[in-house]
């Protein structure tokens, strides 16, 4: 029997050093955020350590960061769940939501609005005071975004979650009225397939992420896909111009996104 090759032996050569090279950049960082303890039954990690950069960090080495008791924990399960970009499903009842054209559909407008609602929604929020503040730096930089679904004014649903390279993560959801976060999620699908996105990551399985088409993937073949996904630079989120409820309007037409400047993701 031939041995068993690893990940990087499989690879192409050119695909090989990169790889390697992303590896040998990583590790010691993330050998230091990561000096907690490993519950080695659930890939869970302690660290009283946190920015913007660890936080970074975990996502490249495979981990979604949540918190326990006010601690933040990172973990890798065994399982992690994505919602196919380019083939997702849409429920006839969501597509009849997003032809009501009940909401108006805005991307980047109220971050911190969107994280309030998401915490707000649950008794034990995982959305503690440190994770608020490193995702509101990733906004500033770029990185985190928000689709937020607005009805005479206000806030009524949306979803916040961060773009590197040709991954997206969503973070939380939350609604104040029906369908509200279902038809944020609609056009999130749509942007990210738009775009190019390779994968999109919701990390467990939710009412929602089910209605959506989410599928498991194990943890060997998520960081496979994770690192084909953060080594392609071509790929940048681009939010598009807002999208207005028109009670004139026949359809309900998905704009192209604006062009906006690529930004890489540039870890000190």
């Amino acid at each position: 029997m031939p041995p068993v090759q690893t990940f990087a032996q499989r690879l192409a050569p050119a695909k090989r050093a990169a790889y390697r090279s992303y590896q040998r950049a990583l590790s010691p960082l993330v050998a230091k955020a990561f000096s907690g303890r490993e519950r080695a039954a659930c890939g869970l990690f302690t660290c009283d350590e946190f920015d913007a950069d660890t936080f970074l960090r975990a996502t490249m080495q495979g981990y979604f960061v949540t918190s326990d008791q006010g601690s933040v924990q990172y973990n890798s399960p065994e399982q992690r769940y994505h919602i196919p970009v380019q083939d997702y499903h849409i429920p006839k009842n969501l597509r009849r939501a997003v032809n009501k054209k009940l909401f108006d559909i805005r991307w980047d407008t109220d971050l911190a609005g969107v994280m309030d609602g998401c915490a707000a929604t649950r008794n034990d929020s995982w959305i503690i005071d440190p994770l608020r503040d490193v995702h509101m730096e990733l906004f500033d930089r770029g990185i985190a975004h928000s689709v937020e679904a607005w009805q005479d004014g206000e806030l009524v649903g949306g979803l916040f979650g961060f773009a590197i390279n040709g991954y997206f993560s969503t973070e939380s959801v939350f609604y104040k009225v029906p369908n509200a976060s279902k038809v944020a999620c609609y056009y999130l699908l749509e942007h990210l397939k738009n775009r190019g996105y390779l994968i999109h990551d919701v990390q467990m399985l939710s009412n929602l992420s089910g209605q959506l088409g989410a599928e498991p993937l194990g943890r060997k073949e998520f960081h496979r896909q994770l690192f084909t996904s953060l080594t392609t630079a071509n790929v940048s989120f681009g939010a598009p111009a807002p999208i207005l409820v028109d009670p004139k309007a026949s359809h309900h037409q998905v704009p192209q996104p604006c062009e906006t400047e690529k930004r890489r993701v540039v870890v000190q």
